[in-house]
Protein backbone atom coordinates (compact mmCIF):
# COMPACT_ATOMS: atom_id res chain seq x y z
CA UNK A 1 0.00 0.00 0.00
CA UNK A 2 3.14 2.14 -0.13
CA UNK A 3 2.88 3.72 3.28
CA UNK A 4 5.85 5.38 5.02
CA UNK A 5 5.76 7.09 8.26
CA UNK A 6 7.14 6.35 11.73
CA UNK A 7 5.45 3.91 14.47
CA UNK A 8 6.59 4.30 17.81
CA UNK A 9 6.91 1.65 20.52
CA UNK A 10 4.94 1.03 23.44
CA UNK A 11 6.48 1.66 27.06
CA UNK A 12 5.80 -2.12 27.82
CA UNK A 13 6.93 -4.09 24.27
CA UNK A 14 6.31 -7.98 24.55
CA UNK A 15 9.61 -9.81 24.12
CA UNK A 16 8.05 -12.46 21.64
CA UNK A 17 6.47 -9.96 19.74
CA UNK A 18 8.74 -6.88 19.24
CA UNK A 19 6.68 -3.73 17.65
CA UNK A 20 9.48 -3.30 13.87
CA UNK A 21 6.77 -1.20 12.99
CA UNK A 22 6.96 -0.62 8.21
CA UNK A 23 10.15 -2.49 8.93
CA UNK A 24 8.37 -5.48 9.89
CA UNK A 25 9.03 -8.64 7.40
CA UNK A 26 6.33 -11.20 9.13
CA UNK A 27 3.38 -11.55 6.43
CA UNK A 28 -0.18 -11.27 7.99
CA UNK A 29 -2.72 -13.66 5.59
CA UNK A 30 -5.98 -12.51 5.85
CA UNK A 31 -4.29 -8.95 5.27
CA UNK A 32 -2.49 -10.38 2.64
CA UNK A 33 -5.34 -12.31 1.45
CA UNK A 34 -7.45 -8.97 1.80
CA UNK A 35 -5.49 -6.50 -0.15
CA UNK A 36 -4.23 -8.64 -2.41
CA UNK A 37 -8.09 -9.40 -3.76
CA UNK A 38 -8.51 -5.32 -3.91
CA UNK A 39 -4.98 -5.15 -5.09
CA UNK A 40 -6.49 -7.07 -7.98
CA UNK A 41 -9.81 -5.60 -8.33
CA UNK A 42 -8.84 -1.86 -8.33
CA UNK A 43 -4.83 -2.15 -9.31
CA UNK A 44 -4.25 0.79 -6.81
CA UNK A 45 -4.73 1.83 -3.33
CA UNK A 46 -5.80 5.32 -4.98
CA UNK A 47 -8.67 3.42 -6.90
CA UNK A 48 -10.10 1.55 -4.06
CA UNK A 49 -9.98 4.31 -1.67
CA UNK A 50 -11.78 6.84 -4.61
CA UNK A 51 -15.39 4.75 -3.06
CA UNK A 52 -14.27 2.92 0.18
CA UNK A 53 -12.68 2.81 2.96
CA UNK A 54 -11.97 -0.04 5.86
CA UNK A 55 -12.69 0.92 9.42
CA UNK A 56 -10.88 -1.64 11.68
CA UNK A 57 -13.30 -2.52 14.35
CA UNK A 58 -10.44 -2.88 17.11
CA UNK A 59 -7.29 -1.39 15.77
CA UNK A 60 -5.66 -3.35 18.76
CA UNK A 61 -3.54 -5.61 18.86
CA UNK A 62 -3.62 -8.08 21.91
CA UNK A 63 -1.05 -11.16 22.68
CA UNK A 64 -0.72 -13.99 24.89
CA UNK A 65 2.55 -13.69 27.11
CA UNK A 66 3.95 -16.54 24.61
CA UNK A 67 3.16 -14.22 22.00
CA UNK A 68 -0.15 -15.69 20.52
CA UNK A 69 -2.67 -13.58 18.95
CA UNK A 70 -5.78 -13.20 20.94
CA UNK A 71 -8.50 -11.83 19.22
CA UNK A 72 -11.27 -9.89 20.34
CA UNK A 73 -13.85 -12.07 20.71
CA UNK A 74 -11.72 -14.27 22.59
CA UNK A 75 -11.60 -12.03 25.27
CA UNK A 76 -13.85 -12.18 28.56
CA UNK A 77 -15.66 -10.43 31.31
CA UNK A 78 -15.13 -6.96 32.18
CA UNK A 79 -12.20 -6.37 29.61
CA UNK A 80 -14.13 -7.53 26.58
CA UNK A 81 -17.55 -5.51 27.61
CA UNK A 82 -15.24 -2.39 28.04
CA UNK A 83 -13.40 -3.30 24.97
CA UNK A 84 -16.69 -3.33 23.03
CA UNK A 85 -17.56 -0.25 24.13
CA UNK A 86 -14.84 1.73 22.97
CA UNK A 87 -15.23 -0.21 19.40
CA UNK A 88 -18.64 0.67 18.86
CA UNK A 89 -18.04 4.62 19.66
CA UNK A 90 -15.20 4.44 17.39
CA UNK A 91 -17.13 2.75 14.77
CA UNK A 92 -20.17 4.73 15.00
CA UNK A 93 -17.49 7.58 14.65
CA UNK A 94 -16.54 6.59 11.58
CA UNK A 95 -20.19 6.19 10.34
CA UNK A 96 -20.85 9.97 10.87
CA UNK A 97 -18.02 10.99 9.22
CA UNK A 98 -17.84 8.85 6.43
CA UNK A 99 -22.16 8.15 6.02
CA UNK A 100 -21.51 5.14 3.97
CA UNK A 101 -24.67 4.06 2.11
CA UNK A 102 -23.06 -0.03 2.45
CA UNK A 103 -21.69 -1.42 5.85
CA UNK A 104 -19.51 -4.59 4.90
CA UNK A 105 -18.63 -6.29 8.02
CA UNK A 106 -15.68 -8.46 7.51
CA UNK A 107 -16.48 -11.70 9.82
CA UNK A 108 -18.92 -12.40 11.89
CA UNK A 109 -17.74 -10.68 15.25
CA UNK A 110 -17.33 -7.30 13.17
CA UNK A 111 -21.55 -8.16 11.90
CA UNK A 112 -22.34 -8.87 15.39
CA UNK A 113 -20.54 -5.58 16.54
CA UNK A 114 -22.58 -3.44 13.45
CA UNK A 115 -25.88 -5.58 15.10
CA UNK A 116 -25.42 -4.09 17.97
CA UNK A 117 -25.73 -0.25 16.63
CA UNK A 118 -28.64 -1.43 14.86
CA UNK A 119 -30.14 -2.11 18.37
CA UNK A 120 -28.89 0.81 19.91
CA UNK A 121 -30.20 2.98 17.08
CA UNK A 122 -27.18 4.08 16.01
CA UNK A 123 -27.28 2.59 12.69
CA UNK A 124 -30.29 2.50 10.54
CA UNK A 125 -30.81 -0.78 8.57
CA UNK A 126 -33.38 1.08 6.43
CA UNK A 127 -30.56 3.69 5.34
CA UNK A 128 -27.89 1.62 4.94
CA UNK A 129 -27.43 -1.77 3.09
CA UNK A 130 -25.66 -4.21 5.51
CA UNK A 131 -24.11 -7.28 4.57
CA UNK A 132 -21.12 -9.50 5.88
CA UNK A 133 -18.28 -11.17 4.11
CA UNK A 134 -16.60 -14.10 4.99
CA UNK A 135 -13.71 -13.10 6.87
CA UNK A 136 -9.94 -13.85 5.07
CA UNK A 137 -8.32 -15.72 8.11
CA UNK A 138 -7.57 -19.20 7.46
CA UNK A 139 -8.48 -19.83 10.66
CA UNK A 140 -12.52 -19.44 9.61
CA UNK A 141 -14.71 -22.04 8.96
CA UNK A 142 -15.57 -23.12 5.09
CA UNK A 143 -12.50 -20.72 4.30
CA UNK A 144 -11.18 -22.61 0.99
CA UNK A 145 -10.74 -20.79 -2.40
CA UNK A 146 -11.45 -17.22 -0.35
CA UNK A 147 -10.14 -15.18 -2.76
CA UNK A 148 -12.83 -16.75 -5.73
CA UNK A 149 -15.60 -16.91 -2.61
CA UNK A 150 -15.03 -13.05 -2.02
CA UNK A 151 -15.31 -12.10 -5.50
CA UNK A 152 -18.33 -13.70 -6.45
CA UNK A 153 -19.88 -12.49 -2.76
CA UNK A 154 -18.59 -8.98 -4.16
CA UNK A 155 -20.66 -9.05 -6.83
CA UNK A 156 -23.54 -11.05 -5.31
CA UNK A 157 -23.90 -8.23 -2.73
CA UNK A 158 -23.66 -5.05 -5.44
CA UNK A 159 -20.22 -4.14 -4.13
CA UNK A 160 -18.24 -4.30 -7.39
CA UNK A 161 -19.31 -1.42 -9.00
CA UNK A 162 -17.80 1.21 -6.20
CA UNK A 163 -14.74 -0.97 -6.57
CA UNK A 164 -14.61 -0.61 -10.45
CA UNK A 165 -13.88 2.75 -12.24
Amino acid sequence: MQLRGQVYKPVVELEARPVQGLACTRGEQSGQRWWGLYEQLCGTPENFFRNCFVWNICPLAFFHASGRNITPAELKGPAKTRIQQVCNEYLKTALDLFNPVIVVSVGRYTEDRVKALVKQNVLDPNRVQLSCMPHPSPRSLNNTNWLEKARQWLVDHGVMPYLQS
